[in-house]
């Protein structure tokens, strides 16, 4: 941006004075895009109906307790209605948790619309929306979750011979004890009683005793608000009408079995191959911790850990295991392909500039790839690969910052000194180490 003073002719206008940067670029480690694999359909698989974007277990009870609220106040079965109904409880709820008395801390749905309304205003605060989009942050992030988990009926849903207009409830013990313990927990605040009716501005004073017992901190001194979130992600219903969906390959290995392992004990009644998948990966991670807690902590010791696994309790601690390795070794070959392609793509542009911005022709590509052997560390381009492969897993190649032979260095330890060295051979080295480790194990 450039400021200009008024009045002044643009003849004596100076040239620009730059008074703050407008684009600010950072070099990723995923320029091939690789890691939405991940996200959009290794995770779903491994961890279904697990939302991976919070680390807030309540709001699970809360959007359940707002479904369960707009049914029993007989609203319209409308879907714009129920949407502007659960952005302005989420913009309430979100006033409260910034208020909340114990300081904690905790980030709501919303808080970068409300918090600058809090700066600009004193108490009362206004009424206003969470998100800007459908349903807020219960359609953003909580209404995929809650309907994979058997909680929530989304809107189309068939419910005996009807159809149902908006989500709803699954009529279980399930979705009733969610809904019902979060209820338990506000409905006799000041809030509830009087003020969530209103579309008037809210006091402070009400919004603290709100969150008080609301605030998402407060669900670890709920014991029946904790089982009942617990239950939603890891118990199953009786009845057909509510399982959750499974995924699209209900016939997969990693699914099937009958039982889960010791820590969350057996698999569903209905036999639900989500439910049995989510109790796996929980109960694996839960393993990962009681042998190193650092694991919950240090993102290097956590990749480390499901990639070493301790010894596994059962065959199908053995076989989920096996599924969270593989993802790590999928994020180390990310990385790999990440500095072949960066190194690959700086050495182009450099020679494009060389060439004042003409394009390179094919056999000056060629070339370039050919001097990507020049490291660091610097290899033989007439060394064949599954020859370049043997002497790495005889330790007879090195890189640099790592003093041990390659065989003996921790997975996750190549896959930092890759980061760090960031050439093209550093990743290939990488990549063929990491292949050679998934073959032998």
């Amino acid at each position: 941006m450039t400021t200009i003073e008024a009045g002044v002719p643009a003849s004596d206008v100076g040239p620009p004075r730059w008074v703050a940067a407008s684009l600010e670029v950072k070099e990723g480690r995923d320029p091939l895009g690789l890691q939405t694999t991940t996200t959009d359909r290794l995770m779903p698989r491994l961890l279904p109906g697990i939302l991976e974007l919070s680390r807030r277990a309540r709001y699970l009870s809360f959007h359940a307790y707002l479904l369960d609220l707009y049914r029993e106040q007989r609203r319209h079965a409308d879907g714009n209605a129920l949407s502007a109904f659960v952005k302005a409880r989420e913009w309430e709820y979100g006033l409260a948790v910034l208020n909340c008395p114990h300081h904690c801390g905790s980030v709501p749905v919303g808080a970068d619309r409300i918090r600058p309304v809090l700066s600009r205003h004193g108490p009362p605060y206004p009424r206003g929306e969470s998100v800007e989009s459908p349903f807020g942050g219960y359609g953003l992030y909580y209404r995929s979750p809650l309907a994979e988990l058997g909680i929530v009926a989304r809107a189309g849903t068939l419910l005996g011979e009807t159809p149902t207009t908006v989500d709803v409830l699954y009529d279980t013990e399930r979705a009733r004890q969610l809904a019902r313990t979060f209820r338990a927990a506000v409905s006799d605040t000041e809030y509830v009683s009087v003020w969530m009716p209103t579309s008037d501005p809210i006091p402070l004073d009400v919004l603290v005793e709100y969150a008080n017992v609301g605030c998402l901190c407060q669900l670890r001194l709920r014991s029946d608000e904790r089982a009942a979130v617990h239950e939603a992600l890891f118990g199953s219903d009786q009845t057909g009408d509510a399982d959750p969906p499974a995924p699209e390959d209900s016939s997969d290995a990693a699914a099937d079995g009958e039982g889960s392992f010791a820590i969350l004990g057996q698999a569903s009644s209905n036999g639900s191959s989500a439910v049995t998948q989510r109790r796996r990966s929980v109960a694996h991670y839960l393993s990962l911790v009681a042998a190193n807690p650092t694991v919950v902590r240090e993102e290097s010791a956590y990749r480390e850990a499901m990639w070493s696994p301790p010894t596994a309790r059962s065959p199908e601690h053995a076989l989920v295991a096996g599924q969270w390795a593989g993802l790590m070794a999928k994020d180390v070959w990310q990385d790999c392909l990440c500095s072949i392609w960066s190194e690959f793509c700086r050495e182009g542009l450099a020679a494009t500039l060389v060439r004042h911005g003409d394009g390179l022709p094919w056999d000056a590509v060629e070339e370039l790839a050919r001097n990507l052997v020049n490291g660091p560390p610097a290899l033989s381009p007439e060394l064949p690969t599954a020859d370049l492969a043997s002497c790495i897993g005889a330790g007879d190649v090195a890189l640099p910052g790592i003093e041990e032979a390659i065989p003996d260095v921790p997975l996750e330890a190549l896959r930092r000194a890759t980061v760090t060295v960031d050439s093209a051979t550093s990743g290939l080295i990488v990549a063929l180490a990491s292949i050679f480790r998934a073959i032998e194990a």
